[in-house]
């Protein structure tokens, strides 16, 4: 099944709603014993369903307690392109935007288109998987050149293994596929045939 991400509104990372808990201004701190509810709980941001996983790429379920519902904190802040840490000292999770790296060689400045590639490049990543020739089509797609596009895949850090088992689960979450049918669809979207192999073991194949 070929997804079409032509649609995609870019930069559209404004709207996603994650129920809190809702307590008075005293922190509780301690332990409780509680009933925890797993409903197959999604999440979609901008009508996509955000693949919620954890810092090693393996998959975060979310839960309710009483009719709250949680998420896991590092999923959502990725899908919101944001970076996420944890203070120990003051048991703080800590968000915060993060930074392009305006000089991949020293001594070389970005131009703008290569900027802004680069930008959206990491903001598309950070809400669904791509292959690297997707990731360039896209970003052509959205009317950057190819040079400029190029430039953004091959510096956004991604990691294409990861990319594709990543492409890998969200197949498999929406239906099911023999090996030699995700790797065929995975090679579709522009994974080299061993991204693709390396896609379909990491899920289980």
């Amino acid at each position: 099944m070929k997804r079409n991400w032509k649609s995609f509104i870019s930069g559209c990372l404004t709207t996603l709603a994650v129920v809190g808990l809702v307590g008075t201004a005293a922190a509780t701190v301690g332990k409780q014993t509680v009933t925890v509810d797993y409903n197959d709980i999604k999440v979609t941001l901008n009508g996509e369903q955000v693949a919620l996983v954890n810092a090693n790429g393996s998959p975060v379920e979310p839960f309710a307690i009483n009719g709250t519902t949680y998420l896991p904190i590092r999923a959502v802040a990725t899908a919101l392109g944001l970076d996420v840490s944890w203070d120990s000292t003051t048991n703080t999770a800590v968000l915060s935007t993060p930074s392009v790296d305006t000089k991949p060689d020293s001594g070389s400045s970005l131009t703008t288109g290569q900027k802004n590639a680069l930008e959206q490049a990491k903001s598309y990543l950070s809400v669904m998987p791509f292959s690297r020739s997707g990731l360039i089509d896209q970003l052509e797609y959205e009317g950057y050149s190819t040079e400029d596009a190029t430039f953004a895949a091959d510096n956004c850090g991604a990691n294409w293994n990861e990319q594709a088992a990543l492409k890998a689960q969200s197949y498999l979450d929406l239906m099911s596929f023999s090996r030699s049918q995700l790797i065929e669809q995975l090679e579709y979207e522009g994974f080299t045939s061993e991204q693709a192999e390396y896609g379909a073991t990491a899920v289980g194949y």
